[in-house]
């Protein structure tokens, strides 16, 4: 008689079950899981000042700017998160990027994901430009990313990560080509707990934080929990 395969006792299947998890860590990715027409998507929220900001459909600041826009096949769209369109108005926005620009003095290509913080020329009356993640998992969370001057003409921009108001990690981009996409500024940050709702944000504004010009910026945020 053949005999039959002993079953796993299930305290062992569910350690193993854990194991397996343990091993592959929920991983969330800005870039990755960009949604050009939800805000809050996922855990991720796109925040002028800690408020959530609209969606523009087509955010003409940029695509009105650029030849690469106006083709003469027609416009091409680029959607942003931004509190507004009209001059005065428009900053802080956040978008993908719909093209590669054909103006040399932007320096990111189509599918980057680029925020250009608020000012005082465009972003009258607007909060600081920053990513919130609202964590949706308790665990040990692996914070790590990037930033660098998607334009460099002498507008220097700074960044911060902070769990829960906390500071992590911050960075000073000088807008002299000395960060750009090939030659960014990238960060990871020690191993954090943290527990269901807890807030990892990254802030992005003009280095002193009220008079100077704001300016493009290429980023990326992930946090990896275990």
């Amino acid at each position: 008689m053949t005999a039959l395969p002993r079953p796993v006792p299930v305290l062992l299947a569910l350690a193993l079950a854990a194991a397996c998890t343990a091993a592959h860590p929920a991983t969330y990715d800005l870039k990755k899981q960009w949604s050009a027409k939800l805000n809050p998507h996922g855990a991720w929220t796109l925040e002028q000042g800690g408020v959530a900001l609209p969606r523009d459909k087509d955010w003409t600041a940029i695509s009105n700017a650029d030849a690469a826009y106006n083709p003469p096949s027609g416009h091409v769209a680029q959607p942003a998160w931004a509190p507004g369109n009209v001059p005065g108005h428009y900053l802080p926005a956040w978008f993908k990027a719909a093209v590669t620009p054909a103006d040399a003095q932007y320096g990111w290509l189509q599918g980057d994901l680029i925020v250009h913080g608020t000012d005082i020329y465009n972003g009258i009356g607007s909060g600081v430009a920053s990513v919130l993640f609202t964590s949706p998992e308790a665990g040990t969370a692996t914070i790590s990313g990037y930033a660098y001057n998607a334009r460099n003409m002498g507008r220097p921009q700074a960044w911060e990560v902070a769990l829960n108001g906390v500071l992590l990690a911050e960075g000073r981009l000088p807008g002299d080509g000395t960060f750009t996409r090939a030659k960014r500024m990238n960060f990871s940050i020690a191993p954090q707990v943290v527990q269901v709702g807890d807030a990892i944000t990254m802030t992005v504004h003009e280095t002193d934080g009220s008079s100077t010009p704001g300016d493009f910026v290429g980023l990326d945020l992930t946090v990896a929990i275990h």
